[in-house]
């Protein structure tokens, strides 16, 4: 029941997020992709010192999920030809706080711009308000062909930060 309520928060705060960053774009150009999901997820693992498979989530043709742990996961949206669209790192309340949400947190930013050092990692967390407290939030910011975002919820209890290939 609490896998069900934490998925149905988390894509809450994914479609509130996908409509405040509708607002605003006039036109948008043919949506560009990320590296191959296999590639993504090797040096997402390898930046995290983790190890556990990628899942493909059930009726959904072009998701995936990776557990972190129990209250922190990477959902991974890829085209037709296996590129990444959007990684999504959902985190529960009971995450902050802990190194393995922050080396999360570093890594995904790390995953989109891998010459950013430490410094320019956390100054990119300090702008989107990426916090080690749960907190009512929502910030974007764009980076070159990538827009980031970090949504979080006191209510839903959960927090997203995300990379979307523009």
């Amino acid at each position: 029941m609490k896998k069900l309520v934490f998925w149905i928060g988390g894509l809450l705060l994914v479609l509130t997020s996908l409509a405040l960053s509708a607002c605003g774009n006039e036109k948008k150009a043919e949506a560009k992709t990320g590296p191959t999901l296999e590639k993504y997820v090797d040096d997402y693992k390898k930046s995290m010192a983790i190890t556990g498979d990628v899942e493909k989530m059930e009726d959904e043709e072009n998701s995936y999920v990776l557990t972190i742990n129990e209250n922190v996961m990477l959902f991974i949206d890829v085209d037709d030809k296996k590129n990444v669209t959007t990684a999504s790192l959902a985190t529960r309340s009971a995450a902050f706080g802990s190194k393995e949400l922050e080396k999360s947190q570093k890594a995904l930013i790390h995953s989109v711009e891998p010459d950013y050092n430490e410094k320019q990692i956390y100054a990119t967390m300090d702008e989107l308000k990426v916090s080690d407290q749960l907190k009512d939030v929502a910030e974007f910011k764009s980076l070159d062909d990538v827009k980031l975002s970090y949504v979080s919820s006191i209510d839903k209890d959960t927090a997203y930060l995300k990379a979307e290939y523009k």
